[in-house]
């Protein structure tokens, strides 16, 4: 989870620092969240895919607060 949330805010930051591009945070947790859903039909294990669930849940929820 922690290698594709950095990865995500290390994207966006290059996108801002590179591209010219205006990532807000929403964006950033947007672009986190669809990740987490490709992530989730990779998983095979049962386990993992409910601590995917569980994490995209919680990020989603801090979604409608930023909004």
């Amino acid at each position: 989870m922690m290698l594709i949330i950095l990865w995500k805010i290390w994207d966006s930051r290059n996108a801002m620092t590179f591209r010219q591009q205006n990532h807000h945070s929403i964006t950033t947790l947007k672009n986190i969240l669809q990740d987490l859903m490709l992530w989730i039909h990779r998983m095979k294990k049962p386990e993992e895919k409910q601590a995917t669930y569980s994490w995209r849940s919680y990020l989603s929820s801090r979604l409608h607060v930023l909004m």
